[in-house]
């Protein structure tokens, strides 16, 4: 088990490390200007995804609001749509799971904010749909 455990370890590093690689300040930069540009006129940020993308959508909500907040002294309204599991199950269970973040966001979205979802896959339904 130990030596299963090992790989899986050097596997998941090596696999971390090419995407570390191929990300860069010229990928990033336009996103986080449009960013920007809703923070300057009080938009607010939704985020959002499925499984382990759900929690990179917190991890980056925490952040983005917390720590570039700090940074540059201002406020940032971010949201990770996928914290509150008491309204996902419900509106999973009303409706479908595949509403469960259109449902949020036709409650608390406005013109001009920013929908951002992160996926694995690109297709799921309720990422789409949202």
């Amino acid at each position: 088990m130990e030596n299963q455990l090992e790989k899986w370890l050097a596997d998941y590093l090596e696999k971390y490390n090419q995407a570390l690689k191929v990300i860069s300040a010229d990928i990033i930069l336009p996103l986080l200007s449009k960013f920007v540009q809703a923070c300057k006129h009080k938009k607010q940020i939704f985020v959002f995804g499925n499984g382990g993308s759900a929690s990179n959508a917190s991890h980056f909500v925490t952040d983005f609001a917390k720590g570039a907040g700090d940074a540059v002294g201002k406020k940032i309204k971010a949201i990770s749509l996928n914290e509150n599991v008491s309204l996902i199950t419900a509106i999973g269970n009303d409706f479908s799971y595949e509403d469960i973040y259109s449902k949020q966001l036709a409650n608390l979205s406005e013109p001009g904010d920013i929908v951002f979802t992160l996926s694995v896959s690109g297709n799921s339904p309720n990422l789409v749909k949202a």
